[in-house]
Order: C-alpha cells, then structure tokens, then sequence
C-alpha cells in the first residue's frame, strides 16, 4: 500500500489497494504494504483507512488497517438434483445383481486403492447402476397430463436448448404440447364428469 500524504489539505490519498489475507479483526482487516493493485471498482468499499505505525526497522513501510465494506453475491441455484422413482426399487433385481457383482470386484481390488479412490469408485458405481436401472422420477403438477404429452414436453425442453426459441421447429414443438395438454385436460375433465354424473 502506497500512500502520498498531500501537506497542504492533510488528506491521505490511497493508490494501491487490495485486500490481502491477512489477520482479521472486528475493526477491519489489516493489509500489508505490499499488496497488489486495485481495480476502482473496489475503492468506493472502503469504509476507514488508518495506519498502525510499528518499532522503526529501518523501512518505509507501516501496517494499515483498512475497514472494508462489500456486498457479497447471491450464488444461482445450479442443476437440480436428479430424483429416481424409488418405488419399485425393491422389486428391481437387476439393478441388486449388478451392485452386488460390482461390489464382489471392487472388493477384490480394495487393498490397492486409496481411501479417496475407493470412495469416488463407490459413488461412481452407484450412479451408473442407478442411471442405467431405476427411471427418473417424473413430477406430474396437473394430473391431467398423459404420460406422451410428458415425453413430448422433454422433447420440446431438448429442442429449446439447441435451437433458438424464435426456430420453426422449436415453435412446431410448442404448438404441438399446448395442443396436446389442452386436449389432455379435457378428456381428464370429461372422465370426471361422467364419474360425477353417475
């Protein structure tokens, strides 16, 4: 940190500023002379600057402290979470046959791995198996919705991601899904219906 003291208004004019990690206190944090460049970006943070003067060992630099305030950001959400429809997992005797026999080689092989190794091996085969034997868990927030209608809205979500939403064949998708959930909705409501009427 380079300061220029200007004589005639007593004003330290900061130059140099970026934090560095160094001992945090509830006044601030202390930053070394020597930190890098700031950008300007980062100087309207600061809140109180002072220096901290130590025994004279012959250099030209002291100790500043400095009380920085910043907003932190917000992280987006990422992926969600691939969720597995469990419930026939007790009857899926594929999936246990596989677990087990990859278990039965993994066991063999333990004595030569790695804790961390064999720990990314455990989860690697339990994804794969999961991914390859139990089917995703699809949410179905309107009952109405047949199960092609799904497969046509996965097919629209695909189409979205690779062609530009303004493509003929994403608004062909589109057209086709709203047709079909409109056509879903009143068969389910026709079946009701006739349900309530009898």
């Amino acid at each position: 940190m380079k300061l220029e003291k200007d004589l005639l208004n007593f004003v330290w004019k900061i130059t140099f500023l970026l934090p560095t990690p160094c001992s945090k206190t509830t006044e601030g944090v202390y930053i070394h002379g020597h930190t890098q460049t700031a950008q300007d970006r980062w100087r309207s943070s600061i809140m109180g600057v002072r220096t901290l003067p130590g025994a004279d060992c012959g250099t030209d630099r002291e100790l500043l402290m400095a009380e920085v305030k910043t907003r932190l950001k917000l992280l987006k959400p990422g992926a969600r979470p691939i969720r597995y429809d469990l419930t026939e997992l007790p009857l899926n005797i594929a999936y246990k046959l596989e677990i087990k026999n990859r278990f039965d080689v993994l066991g063999r092989i333990t004595e030569q791995m790695e804790p961390n190794d064999l720990a990314t091996e455990i989860n690697k085969i339990f994804k794969e198996t999961t991914e390859k034997h139990i089917p995703k868990m699809k949410t179905k927030k309107m009952p109405w919705i047949s199960n092609k209608t799904l497969h046509n809205i996965e097919q629209r979500r695909e189409a979205k991601k690779t062609f530009r939403k303004q493509s003929e064949q994403y608004k062909d998708w589109n057209k086709e899904v709203k047709n079909a959930i409109k056509n879903d909705k009143k068969e389910y409501l026709e079946s009701h219906l006739s349900h309530i009427e009898i």
